[in-house]
């Protein structure tokens, strides 16, 4: 049954008792008036309900859309972070290639100046000179001081030149 039937119904049955009984029944009234007073709050509450409701699923619209945006910043902050990673494993690799570069360099330096110790000991030694033929006296050698056959009066020169690395 209607709410509105019901107090309409409420407010005659106190305009009967009236006629019936010979007095108002306040009762009816009361109660006619009390079920118009909880149907308005009732409406009331309803549209609170639905206010609440509405910011409810807004908000949590916008904590969804919050979400997502906050899963996409972690996917790319993961992107970055592996990128630097990376970066820093390159940097890492070329710091170490930088020092065993610096390492070699330092080497080669010091076995250069052992060659240069060794050709220094070897100057002088016939069978060390590129120049170095078993004939004696033919094309430099012949005015090498070194030479042990050379002619006692022919210009003398140090003609000696180192014949690098003998191959095999």
């Amino acid at each position: 049954m209607d709410v509105e039937k019901q107090i309409e119904t409420l407010r005659q049955h106190g305009v009967s008792c009236v006629r019936t009984y010979g007095r108002y029944c306040s009762i009816c009234d009361e109660a006619a008036t009390a079920l118009s007073t909880l149907q308005a709050e009732n409406s009331q509450l309803r549209e609170s309900r639905d206010h609440w409701k509405r910011l409810a699923h807004e908000l949590s619209e916008g904590v969804n859309g919050k979400d997502a945006e906050h899963e996409r910043l972690q996917a790319e902050n993961e992107k970055l972070r592996a990128e630097r990673e990376r970066k820093n494993e390159a940097l890492d690799f070329a710091r170490t290639k930088d020092a065993e570069i610096v390492r070699l360099g330092t080497e080669l330096e010091r076995v250069k100046l052992e060659r240069d110790a060794a050709v220094e000991q070897l100057h002088g030694i016939c069978s060390a000179c590129k120049n170095y033929s078993p004939y004696h006296n033919r094309g430099k050698c012949r005015f090498c001081t070194y030479e042990p056959a050379r002619d006692k009066d022919a210009e003398v020169n140090d003609n000696w030149e180192y014949r690098g690395p003998k191959e095999d």
